[in-house]
């Protein structure tokens, strides 16, 4: 089975190839979502570990926040972080005292802002410093100490637009993880996701290092170990071009230069 087909230059020119709607418009994606949510409010109410698959790209934003910490506030922003699973790992594992002092914002679309909350922050007791925002204008209101992209770069329209976005807003630290970018030409392909086609990105590496490096020091590259078809970390990908292909994703940690 071939998660990925087709070469295309541009995010639009890749949806023209799309008969039906996007997979994050979908009632099959929102359904399972709120399933999702279900599960994992049942975990944070009864102690119990959230399912692992749904920490993936979570726990190093987890780890980071931590050393960052200090007993100071911090504010966050989740760029892409859909109805805020990366908020469900804050409550997991951080004492209750830090969390009061984290600002943790979401920037995402916004019917799958609206299931955030709805369905999620109604129903846990420390949502007075969750955001939602769909509008990327209004992201400029706040100075940010973190802004994590998890496993999210990859469904914007424009990837370099949004890299360009996330530099001017200096942040202290921008947290990439699971960012499909490699020694490779970037294109555009088509993902087959909730039984539907979607635009995604594989990105020439330098592009977006070449977006930072004025500002910011690199002091992480590691490969990502995400699950995809029981695989963990490969990605499959035999059916391009060699001159295409990557076998991992990637995560990056850029930390701003003094």
């Amino acid at each position: 089975m071939n998660i990925y087909e087709g070469v295309f230059s541009s995010y639009f020119e890749a949806n023209k190839n799309i008969k039906s709607k996007n997979s994050f418009n979908s009632n099959l994606y929102l359904s399972t979502q709120k399933k999702i949510i279900k599960q994992t409010l049942k975990c944070l109410n009864n102690g119990k570990q959230i399912n692992a698959f749904y920490k993936q790209h979570t726990q190093y934003l987890i780890y980071l926040i931590s050393l960052l910490s200090n007993n100071r506030k911090l504010n966050v922003l989740d760029y892409g972080g859909g109805w805020g699973i990366g908020y469900a790992n804050v409550l997991e594992s951080l004492n209750s005292s830090l969390i009061k002092k984290i600002d943790y914002t979401i920037y995402d679309l916004e019917n799958v802002c609206d299931v955030g909350k709805n369905f999620f922050s109604k129903e846990i007791v420390d949502n007075k410093n969750l955001y939602y925002i769909h509008k990327l204008k209004d992201l400029s209101n706040k100075k940010y100490d973190i802004i994590f992209l998890g496993s999210s770069l990859q469904y914007s329209e424009d990837f370099k637009e949004t890299l360009i976005n996330i530099n001017k807003m200096n942040a202290k630290y921008i947290l990439m993880i699971d960012i499909y970018a490699g020694d490779i030409p970037s294109f555009c392909t088509l993902q087959k996701y909730y039984n539907y086609k979607m635009p995604h990105w594989f990105i020439n590496y330098d592009e977006i290092n070449n977006i930072f490096k004025k500002k910011y020091k690199l002091i992480n590259k590691s490969y990502a170990h995400t699950l995809r078809l029981n695989n963990l970390g490969l990605i499959e990908m035999k059916n391009f071009k060699k001159k295409f292909r990557i076998q991992n994703s990637l995560n990056l940690l850029y930390m701003k230069k003094r």
